[in-house]
């Protein structure tokens, strides 16, 4: 058991909860920030992680639930933290339930009054005490079957809507379900320093069981683990990399060789990157383009900790990629900045804020990168366009509106095939789905420079 009391456990909570939700960044790094100044261990971080990820998953379900209560307005008219902490009393009282609805509500009061006032403790202690004996069950009670999936799974509904027009009613459920499972741990056998076999053996001393993937050989599913990986010591080392099976099948349809100059767009923190370096057999030249100065930091850092000697980093927007590297590459791939809706289930956080607008704002930003890097392809050169995107947007009409305007590029199978043909017609294209194939939700395209 974690030695972890509760109102020091709430207070973590709410504190990684809401400034997540103010910044918009990821759950990592809302973590990285409350603990940097701590050392709590590692088992603590765990359990303060599962109990965000817990009201992430359901935090639509809570907050109906807190606006049901109210007698007027939503639970959005409050700051964050007086709102998270109604989120994780009422995820305690009706999901959790693993602590007496008045232990909970106390404990909320307390911390609304330690880092509040005693106004919001006394509005605190007025709602939960009405919601210790609400019925979860009424904030389903409506006839939009859209609506009431999305409270269910706790997903924006534009969103629900939108997939339930994809794939239909009984597929949409089946990826709701999925994105509220707990993702799957995928790594990835770093071969410049180890082979798979003897990684295997050394995860087991260190109390980590893994299973082979049956479609990429130097992919691991962790199925068992007495540390989280990043803890381990064979992480630190650089034996392997934690790293989504999606995301490692871009790397193999791109099939870089030894000596090849691959130019890597959007390449940071690098896992793309660093499996491109592995299949290369650390021979050649990559060059890894990201806008962002602090990410590309990370980049170097995990190149260094993997044994990765050719990569050359640059700093810069990649729609300005013609006019500042004067190459023509052997491969180029793409994996522009996305919505994220194939993230769902490993970064729930973002379902607090994409919107329905973003998507358009975000293909109208991957057609400009992909037309710029498409410039620096030499003939008989190869072009992947990969995201993690849902959206049919980002990702089919894209690549459509390419092929349609780019008469020197051609659409190939994106092989190793081991997803679904992409919609729209693009047969050649795959997509990966979290219910199908235990990954994000990630879309792959292939194309050839012809001339």
């Amino acid at each position: 058991m974690v030695e972890l009391k509760l109102p020091r456990r709430y207070e973590y909570v709410v504190s990684v909860l809401s400034r997540v939700e103010r910044r918009k960044i990821p759950l990592k790094s809302g973590l990285e920030d409350i603990f940097s100044g701590e050392s709590p261990g590692w088992r603590i971080r765990s359990a303060v992680t599962a109990h965000v990820l817990g009201i992430l998953r359901n935090y639509r379900l809570i907050d109906q639930a807190i606006n049901l209560t109210l007698k007027k307005g939503s639970v959005h008219m409050f700051k964050p933290e007086l709102r998270n902490i109604l989120r994780v009393a009422v995820y305690d009282i009706h999901i959790r339930r693993m602590v007496p609805a008045r232990t909970v509500t106390m404990v909320a009061v307390n911390l609304a009054k330690k880092i509040l006032d005693n106004n919001a403790a006394r509005l605190v202690n007025a709602l939960l005490r009405q919601i210790e004996g609400f019925k979860i069950e009424k904030v389903l009670e409506r006839e939009d079957k859209a609506e009431v999936l999305a409270l269910k799974y706790s997903h924006p509904t534009w969103f629900v809507r939108y997939i339930m027009e994809l794939l239909g009613e009984e597929e949409t459920i089946k990826l709701l379900g999925a994105n509220n499972s707990p993702a799957p741990v995928w790594i990835r056998v770093n071969t410049i320093k180890i082979d798979r076999d003897r990684l295997i053996k050394i995860l087991e001393k260190e109390g980590t069981k893994v299973t082979l993937d049956t479609d990429l050989p130097e992919v691991l599913k962790v199925v068992e683990s007495k540390k989280p990986p990043v803890r381990l010591s064979s992480f630190s080392k650089g034996l392997f990399y934690i790293q989504d099976k999606a995301s490692v099948l871009a790397g193999h349809v791109l099939n870089p060789k030894p000596g090849e100059l691959i130019v890597d767009v959007c390449a940071a923190p690098g896992g793309k990157t660093s499996h491109i370096a592995q299949l290369m057999e650390n021979e050649g030249k990559i060059i890894a383009v990201d806008v962002s100065r602090l990410r590309m930091k990370a980049l170097k850092n995990n190149m260094k900790r993997l044994g990765v000697k050719i990569v050359e980093t640059k700093v810069m927007d990649a729609r300005d990629i013609p006019k500042k590297l004067k190459i023509e590459a052997d491969r180029v791939i793409v994996d522009p900045t996305c919505s994220s809706t194939g993230n769902f289930r490993s970064r729930p956080e973002v379902r607090l804020w994409v919107k329905k607008k973003d998507v358009k704002r975000f293909a109208k930003l991957q057609w400009e990168i992909l037309r710029a890097a498409a410039e620096i392809v030499k003939e008989n050169g190869v072009l992947v366009y990969s995201t993690c995107s849902m959206t049919l947007e980002e990702n089919e009409y894209i690549i459509k509106k390419f092929i349609e305007n780019t008469s020197s590029f051609k659409i190939v199978r994106a092989e190793p095939f081991i997803g679904r043909p992409g919609f729209n017609n693009l047969m050649d294209a795959q997509r990966l789905f979290p219910y199908l194939h235990n990954t994000e939700g990630f879309f792959i395209a292939k194309l050839v420079k012809i001339g």
